[in-house]
């Protein structure tokens, strides 16, 4: 009989609370082990909840043995620190994206990860989306994809926003960090096989609500010419989430609606192949999925699909874009870092 793989999440808020669920929704497999929050009362009220304990710190939290792994969901300054923290004690740890700042501190958590001996998964909760994956498996039909173009805008306000997110320094670029590094690494997921090789953004600010810039292009040109091309804003209402994937036989098209409505990141999605409606389902949710896949990946001693290792070149393409935003210039990822 398969043991259960025993998880701790740290951070009680919103996107804490997504994972939590996810937890819970597979009980024959993981086992709740803790909610981790310095707000004692909100700790407490969590772990009452959801019928587990209440760790004040960190260091608290490792220091329970029993404890293997541990998903960390706290503001993005922090995602290093105590990703790597989690990984010179020795245990596991899923970290919500992105994984750090720059592009210096995923390579240390990668490198902490293997001398160690233990995994380090970035939370690119996006690509476990049953309907996108399913589109991901049609892209041969349509002989794809050749270009790509991915929007991704909604609408956050100073009452809707976590209040971290006013200070740029931590959010890591607000709409690179934010939006950026999940359309970024679906593009790649998308293009699986190609090389990256050249990358152009241009970046704005539209309003005051926020230190760092709430709008911006990135456009990706792949190693045989084929183009990515993502848009992003916090500042849009309605919420527009979809992509367009174009192949020399045909389209791919999906769109997530009700983003953001109830459980943070979870939507109903729609994909269409040549304009044809695919039968889908999003339940399980995609945090369910990405939680089963990071304790399998634990129980079978692999590397989860989206390891730190996995999706190194996502954060390669996310940190150009950042560099080519600060110089209106194209960055050539063959002579970049």
């Amino acid at each position: 009989m398969r043991r259960k793989i025993k998880v701790a999440v740290i951070g009680a808020g919103r996107v804490g609370n997504s994972h939590i669920q996810a937890i819970l929704k597979s009980p024959e497999q993981i086992e709740l082990g803790g909610i981790v929050e310095q707000q004692a009362a909100l700790a407490n009220e969590t772990a009452k909840t959801n019928n587990t304990r209440a760790f004040y710190s960190v260091e608290e939290a490792l220091s329970n043995t029993d404890i293997d792994a541990y998903v960390v969901c706290l503001p993005h300054h922090l995602h290093y620190p105590i990703g790597k923290q989690i990984l010179e004690a020795g245990r596991h740890v899923l970290i919500e994206k992105p994984l750090g700042i720059h592009l210096r501190e995923v390579r240390d958590l990668i490198q902490t990860a293997e001398k160690h001996g233990v995994y380090v998964m970035s939370g690119q909760s996006r690509r476990f989306y049953n309907p996108i994956q399913q589109a991901k498996e049609y892209l041969p039909a349509i002989d794809g994809p050749t270009n790509l173009l991915y929007n991704f805008a909604c609408i956050f306000t100073k009452d809707s926003a976590p209040v971290w997110w006013r200070e740029e320094k931590k959010t890591g670029g607000l709409v690179l960090g934010m939006l950026g590094s999940h359309s970024i690494d679906m593009t790649l997921w998308m293009f699986e096989g190609r090389r990256p090789v050249r990358v152009y953004c241009e970046t704005r600010k539209i309003t005051d609500v926020f230190e760092g810039d709430d709008a911006g292009s990135i456009i990706i040109t792949f190693d045989d010419g084929c183009i990515a091309t993502n848009y992003l804003s916090i500042c849009h209402s309605p919420l527009k989430h979809e992509c367009l994937i174009e192949g020399r036989k045909g389209s791919i098209y999906f769109n997530h609606e009700g983003d953001h409505d109830g459980v943070i990141g979870t939507s109903a999605t729609k994909v269409l192949v040549n304009g044809k409606q695919l039968d889908t389902s999003d339940d399980p949710d995609c945090f369910t999925l990405q939680i089963r896949e990071f304790t399998s990946a634990i129980l079978e001693n692999r590397q989860p699909s989206t390891s730190a290792q996995n999706v190194y070149s996502s954060y390669l393409v996310l940190e150009a874009a950042k560099e080519s935003a600060k110089k209106h210039q194209s960055i050539d990822l063959r002579e970049f870092i």
